[in-house]
């Protein structure tokens, strides 16, 4: 299965500060405790300032309402003083690193570290210089942050230090098949609910040790394979793989499910004819939700959820739309949206990144999803979509969104 068909990059949010203001206006005044705060990475072609809302590369922050509804934190947006930006948070510092692919090469490649404020605020707090990573993830426990470095086949392990959020090196582990996979993909390290073990995907599994590095496990690699993964709390891991084209030239894709063992293997009771089937023409990202009782799988044209039933086959459960936009004239008269990354909270939203699409006459608009979605049903947040301005190719920027849940 060739990723870079699966799909294009995974990114988010890439927004004109000034217009994202009035875009993703207040659509609610917040009267109870917010329930997640939103993070995004916005980025401004031509803009060289730090000024908030006129830097080249800027992190906006809203706190979500219960109903999912959004209201902009005092002060957003927030200077990165770089390019590109992902990002990952504990329940005390968000981690953004920037990193050259666009930009003019005259920026650092570093890691900064922000402390959240009681209200979502945030305040630089710790600067990493000289490292060049992708793919940020932490731990469940929030103490250990993995990331790829240089999109190459190695995974660096930092202890983060709870007095500034600094980042104090730990260990570098090889793999050799990341090489192929994590590039093409916004795509980092799932967790087992034990915190055990690290999959990348199922060819690349890892123990972590007792000082937090991850240890290859060297397993058998299961029959059907994947190169998107995604864990749920009970032991079980979710895998997209490519079961072939549509006469279209569209691409075929299964989710397949798989027990994570003892020893960190994985193994499927299903078959390439058994494997379910997702109805999206082609995918590129994946999400568990918290409670491990559905995925979404988000490509072309919307997002689909599934009811996930653990080691079991999983059955598929609502299809949820996203915006098509006008074509390029005298070509395609329209253009399916791509829903390229996925998150949810601990409040039952899912959030969906619907990247725009830039030769169209449509002033490259994006939109952000909020929903809210049960086992029984699902239904859109007050405002959503929240249209912005601006996304950046998806093949050359790296994603960044980040959902802060607040409650347990």
């Amino acid at each position: 299965m060739n990723r870079s068909v699966l799909s294009t990059w995974m990114v988010v949010l890439f927004a004109v500060a000034t217009l994202a203001e009035t875009a993703l206006t207040q659509t609610t005044t917040v009267s109870s405790p917010p329930v997640a705060f939103l993070y995004f990475s916005t980025y401004s072609p031509g803009f060289d300032s730090l000024t908030p809302g006129k830097a080249k590369s800027q992190i906006n922050g809203y706190s979500v309402a219960a109903d999912g509804s959004l209201t902009k934190i005092p002060g957003a947006p927030f200077a990165v003083n770089g390019a590109t930006t992902e990002m990952c948070a504990n329940n005390k510092f968000l981690f953004a690193t920037t990193h050259i692919q666009q930009a003019d090469n005259s920026y650092p490649k570093k890691v900064n570290s922000y402390r959240i404020g009681p209200n979502g605020g945030l305040t630089l707090s710790h600067v990493l210089g000289n490292a060049l990573l992708t793919n940020l993830t932490l731990d469940h426990t929030g103490n250990t942050l993995y990331a790829q470095k240089n999109g190459l086949s190695d995974i660096l392990a930092y202890e983060v230090r709870w007095t500034d959020g600094g980042l104090e090196y730990l260990h570098n582990t090889y793999s050799e098949t990341l090489n192929f996979s994590f590039p093409d993909f916004y795509s980092p390290l799932t967790f087992s609910g034990d915190n055990k073990y690290a999959y990348g995907n199922t060819f690349d599994g890892f123990m972590r040790a007792g000082n937090h590095t991850l240890i290859d496990l060297h397993t058998t690699t299961p029959p059907l394979a994947s190169l998107e993964v995604a864990a749920d709390p009970n032991g079980n891991l979710a895998g997209l793989t490519k079961l072939g084209f549509e006469a279209s030239g569209g691409g075929i894709f299964g989710v397949i499910s798989y027990k994570v063992a003892a020893d960190g293997s994985l193994t499927t009771t299903q078959t390439k004819d058994s494997v379910p089937h997702t109805t999206l023409r082609d995918v590129n990202s994946m999400s568990m939700s918290p409670s491990g009782k559905i995925l979404a799988v988000g490509g072309f044209g919307g997002v689909q959820l599934f009811h996930w039933n653990g080691a079991a086959p999983v059955t598929p459960f609502a299809f949820l739309p996203i915006n098509s936009y006008p074509g390029v004239p005298d070509q395609v008269s329209t253009v399916s949206g791509l829903a390229v990354i996925l998150s949810w909270d601990n409040a039952n939203h899912l959030y969906a990144y619907e990247e725009g699409f830039t030769p169209a006459p449509s002033g490259k608009t994006g939109y952000l999803y909020v929903w809210t979605v049960t086992p029984t049903g699902y239904k859109s947040a007050p405002g959503s979509p929240h249209a912005f301005f601006g996304p950046i190719s998806t093949a050359v920027s790296g994603p960044g969104m980040e959902v802060l849940t607040l409650t347990h």
